[in-house]
């Protein structure tokens, strides 16, 4: 279990209760806005198959970030802490957008098939209206998680799990369009705020640090 001080304890608990915050926040949208203003699209989109099987990694996700999180709780307070720092600002970001520019997609399928997958994905679209879709949160907290793993010191040594987060990470973007919850669109303008987040995040040299290396 991590050794914390009492302060330090205090910053992951508050950063906790951010995240909360702003996955309230997100929902309160959603409950708020049902039909979108615009509608996402790209040419692209017609090119990619409905392939309902990326239902699994699509939810896979949920565990994929939760694993994290509670692994870095309870392994480091730094990595925790920027974890956790790229989400609430991931979703804080979203929800300014989604506020500001309402959208969502208007590419399902109309007709599923009956089998567990395309059942499992009606049951999807059922509990999760195709609104708010631009940037995807998806594509963000798993950039958010995959990056948190590869800059932990102790996993960045283990490959096979950099790698293997990375492959997981891919697919559960793809799962996104794959499945028709998201456009291309929604993928790329997730990917291009995770990459900011990421340079800002992990990139960044303390102001302490950059005076002594002038210096």
């Amino acid at each position: 279990m991590l050794y914390c001080t009492r302060k330090q304890r205090f910053t992951m608990t508050f950063l906790f209760a951010l995240f909360g915050l702003v996955n309230l926040w997100f929902v309160l949208i959603e409950d708020e806005i049902r039909v979108p203003s615009h509608y996402m699209y790209s040419p692209f989109d017609d090119m990619i198959p409905f392939v309902p099987v990326f239902i699994v990694p699509y939810y896979i996700w949920f565990a994929y970030q939760a694993g994290a999180m509670l692994f870095f709780y309870i392994k480091s307070y730094d990595s925790f802490c920027k974890l956790m720092l790229f989400s609430i600002l991931s979703f804080t970001i979203a929800n300014t957008v989604y506020m500001l520019y309402p959208n969502g997609i208007f590419l399902r399928p109309t007709v599923l098939p009956d089998n567990i997958f395309g059942n499992w994905v009606a049951f999807t679209y059922l509990k999760d209206s195709p609104v708010n879709s631009a940037p995807s949160l998806h594509v963000l907290m798993s950039i958010a998680t995959h990056v948190s793993l590869a800059e932990y010191e102790p996993i960045r040594k283990r490959r096979w799990i950099v790698i293997s987060s990375f492959v997981l990470m891919v697919i559960i973007c793809m799962s996104t369009v794959f499945v028709k919850q998201h456009s291309i669109v929604d993928v790329i303008m997730g990917s291009g705020i995770g990459f900011l987040l990421f340079l800002i995040i992990y990139r960044r040299k303390p102001y302490a640090k950059s005076l002594a290396a002038e210096h």
